[in-house]
C-alpha cells in the first residue's frame, strides 16, 4: 500500500471537489429544516504537547465553550491523544473525549449531560513552495447520556451509542517576518462531520465548520491562534438548523 496519492499536487483538486459534495449533501438536508436558530459564542483552548521521542509524542485539549458570546457556559471538553508519526507527512492518533454539556435551552439542551468518547485519526500534510495543507480524517465511537422526559422533567437514563465521521481540510499560509515573532501565517479550515451507523456507512450530515484566522508563534514553545468560526448544525428529529457565530482562541504549548 501507498500513501504517494496524498503528497501529489493533483490531491488538492480532490479535496476541494469532496468538500463541495460534502457540502451540497448538508446543505440538502439543511433546506428542508422548518426552524433556523442563530447563536454567538467564545470557544477557548488550551493545547499541550510533550515530545516523548523524535516520532512519538503526547497532547491534552482543554476546551471552554461559552455561548450568548461569554454569558453562559455551553461546554467543557477535555481530549488527551497519543500520536505517532510513521513518515514526516502521516501521522497517527489515538485517543479519548470526555465533554460534560450545560443546560441551555436555547440550544435544546434540557438539564447538563455528558459525552464520552473514543476516537482514532490519520493526518496527511502537503508541502508546497508557499503554503500547506492538511487532511484530517478521525471516527469517533460516541456514548452519549441518553435524556428522557418523565412527567414534565428532564433526566438522564443510561447511554446511546452512536458513531461519526470527521473530515478537516486546512490550508496554511505564512506571511509576516521574523522581526516581531517567530512565525505568523493564516489559516482557513473546513470541517465536515458526518453521523455514521453501526456499519459505518454515512447516514446524515451533523455538522458544517468553517474557520478563518492566523497563528502567531510568541516563542519557540508558544503559539497563539485566533480567528471566526462558523458553525452550522442540523437536527434531523427535531427538524431545525442552529448557526453559531464564534471567536476562537487557542493557545499551544508545546513542553
Amino acid at each position: 500500500m501507498t500513501f504517494s496519492f496524498f503528497f501529489h499536487k493533483s490531491t488538492f483538486n480532490e479535496a476541494i471537489y469532496l468538500l463541495i459534495f460534502l457540502k451540497f449533501c448538508l446543505f440538502s438536508n439543511l433546506l428542508a429544516a422548518q426552524e433556523n436558530k442563530v447563536h454567538f459564542s467564545s470557544w477557548n483552548n488550551i493545547n499541550l504537547n510533550l515530545e516523548l521521542e523524535k516520532n512519538l509524542s503526547l497532547k491534552n485539549e482543554i476546551k471552554f465553550r461559552r455561548t450568548n458570546f461569554i454569558e453562559t457556559w455551553q461546554q467543557f471538553l477535555i481530549r488527551p491523544a497519543i500520536l505517532y508519526s510513521i513518515k514526516p507527512d502521516i501521522q497517527l492518533g489515538l485517543g479519548v473525549t470526555y465533554s460534560k454539556n450545560y443546560q441551555s435551552f436555547e440550544l435544546d439542551i434540557p438539564i447538563d449531560n455528558s459525552e464520552k468518547n473514543i476516537w482514532q485519526q490519520i493526518l496527511f500534510k502537503q508541502r508546497f513552495e508557499n503554503f500547506m495543507i492538511f487532511h484530517r480524517f478521525r471516527l469517533e465511537e460516541r456514548f452519549k447520556e441518553n435524556i428522557i422526559e418523565d412527567g414534565g422533567s428532564h433526566q438522564v437514563k443510561g447511554y446511546n451509542y452512536k458513531n461519526r465521521l470527521r473530515y478537516r481540510f486546512t490550508i496554511k499560509i505564512p506571511v509576516g517576518n521574523k522581526k516581531i515573532f517567530e512565525y505568523i501565517a493564516l489559516r482557513f479550515k473546513e470541517e465536515i462531520l458526518m453521523n455514521i451507523n453501526k456499519s459505518f456507512v454515512p447516514k446524515t450530515l451533523d455538522e458544517n465548520r468553517l474557520f478563518l484566522g492566523y497563528d502567531i508563534q510568541i516563542s519557540e514553545k508558544m503559539t497563539l491562534s485566533s480567528g471566526y468560526l462558523y458553525s452550522y448544525s442540523f437536527d434531523s428529529l427535531k427538524d431545525s438548523q442552529t448557526s453559531n457565530n464564534i471567536l476562537e482562541t487557542t493557545l499551544k504549548f508545546t513542553l
